[in-house]
């Protein structure tokens, strides 16, 4: 079976915005239908069984280009945000699932009472975009459980607190306070959502031990406290009551490593040679693609981890070329996939 998690940058119908009501933020249909066409093309290269989107505004015409793809079944939980004042104006997108599988079961990752208990979170916290947590029939594995994900951007999570008539000393101030609090609120809004998702996951594992894969933009790297939320490192703290063994730590190692995440697999060659977005030339791995052990315990192995990123580089160079026009009629993320060899 083939896995890929696909950052689509934006897909929203022509006629509408997101975000704002800018030029640079809608499609005309000459740009739209190269949009559509690259991903339909892209789509039948990579060649997956089960692909995992993120920035959907336009579900309905996300699913006819999955069908046409070849993807029988198809999935989203939860609408788009819209401005209220303005419904041509898209305020959040949402994440869909695509498959050559049927789906046998769909939910959403709420938010646990007893995790926002322990982080603490405020009232009503909710997930940026709620991912989706879907049970599929394969005839490779049986059932299988595939979430998609995508964890909160980067983007400082503040309101502007000045007016154009303040002073420009008053402006700078604010800005400055503000870009440092908002940094802080969206790492704690995002590492909140890292820890419900993994929760969700490592609590199926105790009890189903059905075979799982996260695909999603996690919006952080591999070093970030919330990538090791999801994927901890080995490092396990002594368990009271242990005897410190060497046979009991190993035991301890053991089942941890039942209830964890993993993409150890890929993270040597991502950490290397292959970031999934360039941001002012600079790039870093944000797309993964997560097993859960009973995955491979059920008989099977990593056969190949590729990242299709030919958009977003210079053919000549083979670095990142910054055409954020070209980007649009693509994507601003690389593709990332993941093959899994049956009975290997």
């Amino acid at each position: 079976m083939k896995f890929a998690t696909f950052n689509l940058y934006q897909f929203l119908e022509p006629g509408n915005w997101w975000y704002e009501k800018t030029a640079q933020n809608t499609y005309s249909q000459a740009l739209w239908d190269q949009k559509t066409g690259w991903i339909q093309d892209t789509l039948r290269a990579i060649d997956a069984d089960v692909v995992g989107f993120q920035e959907v505004f336009s579900k309905n015409a996300l699913q006819a280009l999955c069908n046409a793809a070849g993807f029988e079944h198809f999935a989203v939980v939860g609408r788009a945000g819209q401005d209220e004042q303005d419904p041509q104006v898209f305020t959040r997108p949402v994440v869909a699932l695509a498959s050559k599988h049927p789906i046998v079961s769909l939910s959403e990752v709420g938010v646990s009472g007893e995790v926002a208990a322990n982080l603490p979170l405020a009232n009503g916290f909710a997930f940026s975009r709620t991912p989706i947590k879907a049970v599929l029939n394969t005839p490779e594995f049986g059932l299988i459980q595939v979430y998609v994900t995508h964890l909160k951007s980067k983007r400082p999570l503040y309101q502007t607190r000045y007016s154009p008539a303040d002073a420009l000393e008053d402006k700078v101030f604010e800005e400055v306070l503000g870009q440092a609090q908002g940094k802080i609120a969206a790492l704690l809004q995002r590492g909140a959502e890292a820890a419900l998702l993994a929760a969700d996951v490592a609590k199926d594992q105790r009890y189903s031990k059905i075979p799982s894969v996260v695909l999603g933009d996690m919006n952080c790297d591999y070093t970030s406290v919330e990538y090791d939320a999801l994927s901890p490192s080995n490092y396990m703290p002594d368990i009271p009551k242990a005897d410190g063994s060497e046979e009991d730590r190993h035991a301890v190692k053991a089942y941890a490593n039942q209830l964890w995440l993993d993409s150890s697999y890929l993270r040597a060659e991502q950490k290397d040679n292959a970031p999934t977005y360039y941001y002012h030339g600079k790039g870093s791995s944000l797309d993964y693609i997560f097993l859960t052990e009973s995955f491979l315990n059920a008989g099977g192995r990593v056969a190949r981890h590729q990242v299709w990123d030919d958009h977003l580089l210079d053919r000549d160079t083979s670095k990142p070329h910054g055409n954020q026009a070209k980007k649009k009629v693509s994507s601003d993320h690389a593709i990332v996939s993941v093959e899994i060899i049956a009975g290997a």
